[in-house]
């Protein structure tokens, strides 16, 4: 009798066995997938050159450009009026890099963008002298008015440069009309002349 109860009792416990191996089964036994996806983007190139062989990056930016090199003869205002064009005649007699009164020139800024996005610029001129001011004339060269102060020249509406290389070249004229005795006292302090370009160039929106 004890030994059929303890086969029913072994018999009862396999069963229970299979039934919680088959729930078990069920509940972890199932499909299962698993995925990595990645995407690339690669940052727009941001470069910008100021006359030709200097990059406006963090650590340089500087640039130079010839100012008082192109120095010529023979200008004078026609009636007193700012509508007159100096001649290009390179001026002989006057020492080389110097300015003096009825000399004349003209310099060259060329902005490339050569980057990966449409940028914009604008100017802002400023003259300085080590002593008496000088009292030079300025224009862009598509301009027909002589200006008294290069700040007048200032480029503040932004102009656009277009993407991977686009160029964009500001020429200005300058000259020194003749004034007399305010010329010699001038030259015999002989001050030195600095005109800056502040450019600044941004990104496209």
């Amino acid at each position: 009798m004890t030994k059929n109860r303890s086969i029913k009792i072994a018999v009862l416990v396999l069963a229970l066995a299979l039934i919680t191996s088959c729930f078990v089964g069920t509940t972890f036994a199932k499909y299962t997938s698993t995925a990595t996806g990645t995407g690339e983007a690669e940052v727009a190139k941001w470069s910008i050159f100021v006359n030709e062989t200097n990059e406006l990056a963090v650590a340089n930016k500087a640039f130079s450009f010839d100012l008082f090199d192109t120095a010529a003869d023979d200008v004078t205002l026609v009636d007193g009026t700012n509508n007159d064009t100096p001649t290009t005649t390179a001026d002989t007699d006057v020492l080389e890099g110097k300015i003096a009164p009825g000399t004349t020139g003209a310099f060259a800024i060329k902005i490339e963008n050569k980057s990966d996005v449409n940028a914009e610029y604008t100017v802002d001129f400023s003259m300085a002298s080590s002593g008496t001011a000088v009292p030079l004339l300025f224009k862009l060269s598509e301009d027909d008015a002589w200006e008294t102060s290069i700040d007048d020249l200032d480029i503040t509406e932004a102009v656009a440069i277009a993407m991977t290389n686009g160029v964009a070249t500001i020429n200005i004229d300058w000259m020194w009309d003749f004034h007399g005795a305010n010329d010699t006292a001038i030259g015999i302090e002989a001050p030195t002349v600095t005109i800056t370009a502040e450019i600044a160039v941004s990104q496209v929106n």
